[in-house]
């Protein structure tokens, strides 16, 4: 999927609240998250609500007296004076960040309810974006005009500022003041020659995206109104449709599809070039979504720079955005379960309200600017070993879902009066990822998998499944940061998307099967693999996503080396025995290019499936050709295409070119698999598989099937995969991938929990 058709996709999810709930829920959030201390409580649900009302009068009563005040608000009614006359967008960037930060400097030193505030040295700024550019992300360097990567004005620590000043009066900033002033006469200068300063995303803690949707007008006067707590706070009116042809800003979460196969929405300066291969052949069920009553193109560029924010950073949280359109502000905050967009408040009318968010956004430190507080130690033996993420660790492109975070981790000196950890954490394996809420962990699924082999495999077989899954030194879960928070705070009751929390794992490091394993082996050690997947579902684990990044190799200490099949973070629980699991939304999980066809074609199509072992069983086949060759049809980006590139793969001889010698039998063996279970125009080989050398004894076990064998093995590959035994699946891969020895050792293939053997701790709901 294109990197444009991604951002829309994780743009659908977006719901509204007003204005000053968001400012509430921010206030309830900032307490629990950054204003205590390991002595102090977290406050109940009740407590936390009354905190967060009584904090957010204190703000806007001080909001109101500040835009009262003439003498201090005066520099800021003046400069949106002149936002709101600017008839060109990007005149408007540099009045706005003068006047917001006359906002920042008067309240710098004042007391704001309970409110705390950051340390001098991460106070903020505004900067116009005439003074800065960014390095940004994929989609832009490949796909948007790379003069417009940063937004038209944003927020950043003051010493971040020091890098858009010329290096001469750079020595003369030694304080927020100065650099303010010596910003908005820079500002107000003519444009100097010599390249913009080079930012970075993760700098940014909220930015403005600056709009004209209508003719400016003279509204300067009603700035001179006097403000009180009961007119910010009331309804909005709706904006008088007969002056304007654009309609109300408005961040409802009712969608509408499009039927037309383009990105026509986005304004001519910010086109997305469609790439064929990622949309050209896409389905009218993946259309870009449109929000009612809010314009698109505004609202794709908003998401774009949250996702842009969101994923500078490793341990990034949520990303804060707002959007000016004319006099309308807005506040967008993204994190992976989606979008809060608040309802629109006019600037002239609510102007506290504006001050009020600029305040709150002042105070919030870390936590708040989207940085997870987390210590990165654990513990493993009797070592406390603490260690650190690679600087250019970072997310897979994209806002929402799990946004897996997996890398090596780095040591760290110990401080001088202790000595060398004697732990090499460079054996380990690290992984940050979003969870859904009401799903169990990896490690507690890996746990329950280990515990249940104990309890139901024979005594002396359990390592035939254990061997074979991740070993966890530590795990962890961080509630405080769950989407649903922000969410329930700002009073939405029925948020869209699943909530999410983010869960970290320290393992025992495995090796990508790609470089470690040549094809001769793999075609006899992939029965690893089918054994731990097969016995996995005896006991009621389904893990749901095969793939060929979830097959990794385990070296031990004592040279014994393993697959081992990772990343249970899709997985299902069942009662031992089950044969489908209940798990809403498992249908069709997995990894596209390894998906089995019937899922491809029935999620293609919305039919219901039952996902089975006979699913996983395919997609452990499909990893292998992907392994020899990777095909990019397999990743369309839709069901359908999907389909019917692999369908086409199987209707024709696997071509060689490219391929490497070594890998030619992985890839013929996986084809000759494929094609028996889906009997379309079988290519006829000439030549044989080469053999694999067995005792006589399994040699005996492989007498050819009778006739009325053979009549009901094509009986049974005509079916789908779903309504297949077990048994045949293993009968036809067994044809072209012999098992060695250690995989006959007992007779797990037929192995069965039976219903009186289940144990009362391990019947479930079927849902989880």
């Amino acid at each position: 999927m294109g990197d444009a058709r991604a951002l829309a996709e994780d743009s659908k999810l977006v719901q509204s609240t007003p204005f000053d709930a968001m400012l509430k829920a921010l206030i309830m959030l900032k307490r629990n998250r950054e204003d205590v201390d390991e002595n102090q409580p977290l406050l109940h649900d009740d407590e936390l609500e009354s905190f967060g009302e009584v904090q957010l009068e204190e703000l806007l009563i001080q909001s109101v007296e500040f835009c009262n005040d003439e003498s201090r608000s005066a520099k800021l009614r003046a400069r949106l004076q002149e936002v709101l006359q600017m008839d060109n967008e990007s005149d408007r960037y540099q009045p706005l960040a003068i006047g917001l930060n006359s906002t920042l400097l008067d309240f710098k030193t004042r007391l704001v309810g309970k409110l705390l505030p950051c340390i001098p040295e991460d106070a903020t700024l505004y900067i116009a974006s005439q003074l800065n550019n960014f390095q940004s992300s994929p989609l832009h360097e490949a796909e948007l005009n790379k003069d417009l990567q940063c937004p038209g004005v944003y927020e950043a620590a003051w010493k971040h500022h020091l890098n858009a000043l010329p290096e001469d009066s750079r020595d003369q900033c030694a304080s927020l003041e100065r650099v303010a002033e010596q910003l908005e006469e820079r500002l107000q200068r003519p444009a100097e020659g010599g390249a913009r300063h080079i930012g970075d995303w993760s700098d940014v803690t909220h930015c403005v995206e600056v709009r004209r949707t209508q003719a400016p007008t003279s509204i300067g006067e009603q700035f001179k109104k006097i403000y009180s707590l009961s007119t910010i706070r009331r309804p909005v009116a709706q904006r008088d449709q007969k002056t304007s042809d654009s309609p109300t800003p408005s961040a409802s979460h009712t969608l509408k599809r499009t039927s037309e196969d383009s990105l026509d929405f986005l304004p001519d300066s910010k086109r997305v070039k469609v790439c064929d291969e990622s949309l050209s052949t896409r389905s009218s069920t993946s259309d870009l979504p449109a929000w009612e009553g809010h314009d698109r193109a505004h609202s794709m560029q908003c998401a774009l720079y949250g996702t842009n924010m969101l994923n500078s950073r490793w341990n990034g949280t949520h990303a804060i955005v707002s959007l000016l359109e004319d006099h309308w502000l807005t506040l967008h905050w993204y994190d992976p379960q989606g979008c809060i967009a608040t309802d629109p408040i006019d600037i002239v009318e609510q102007l506290p309200l504006l001050v009020a968010m600029v305040v709150l956004f002042q105070r919030f430190r870390g936590p708040m600017r989207g940085v997870a507080p987390i210590e990165l130690k654990c513990r493993i033996g009797e070592h406390e070993v603490p260690y650190a993420i690679p600087a250019t660790t970072r997310p897979r492109w994209g806002m929402t879902g799990k946004r897996v975070v997996a890398t090596i981790p780095l040591p760290v000196a110990p401080p001088p009066d202790r000595p060398p950890c004697s732990v090499d954490i460079t054996n380990y394996f690290f992984k940050w990822s979003w969870r859904k809420e009401d799903s169990q962990s990896e490690a507690e699924v890996v746990d329950l998998a280990k515990e249940r082999a104990r309890r139901y495999l024979p005594k002396e077989f359990t390592a035939d499944l254990t061997n074979h899954l991740p070993k966890f030194e530590h795990a962890e879960d961080f509630p405080l940061l769950s989407t649903s928070l922000i969410r329930k705070y700002a009073g939405i009751k029925t948020p869209l998307g699943h909530p999410r929390v983010p869960t970290l794992t320290l393992s025992k490091k495995l090796l990508s099967v790609k470089v470690v394993v040549d094809p001769q082996t793999l075609r006899v050690f992939i029965w690893d693999i089918l054994r731990c997947v097969t016995l996995l579902w005896r006991i009621g684990i389904a893990h749901g996503d095969i793939s060929l990044e979830n097959i990794m190799v385990m070296k031990e200490e004592s040279g014994n080396a393993y697959l081992v099949l990772s990343d249970f973070d899709h997985a299902a629980i069942m009662t031992p025995g089950a044969k489908t699991p209940e798990k809403k939304g498992f249908e069709t999980t997995g990894t596209r290019p390894f998906m089995a066809m019937e899922l491809l074609k029935r999620g293609a199509f919305g039919e219901p499936v039952k996902h089975s072992c006979c699913h996983d069983l395919e997609s452990a086949i499909w990893c292998l050709p992907w392994l020899c060759n990777p095909i990019a049809q397999w990743n369309a980006s839709s069901f359908i295409d999907a389909y019917r590139a692999k369908l086409d793969w199987l209707d024709n001889p696997p071509k060689e070119n490219g391929i490497e010698t070594a890998s030619l039998i992985l890839w013929k063996a996986s084809h000759r698999t494929l094609s028996d279970w889906y009997p379309v125009k079988r290519p006829q080989y000439s030549e044989k598989l080469p053999p694999q050398r067995f005792s006589r004894k399994d040699l005996r076990r492989r007498r050819p099937p009778s006739p009325e064998e053979q009549q009901k093995q094509q009986q049974r590959a005509s079916s789908p995969v779903s309504e297949q035994s077990e048994q045949h699946c293993f009968d036809v891969i067994e044809k072209y991938f012999p098992r060695g020895e250690e995989y006959m050792s007992w007779d797990w293939i037929h192995f069965e929990v039976k219903p009186e053997d289940v144990q009362l701790e391990d019947l479930t709901t079927g849902v989880d």
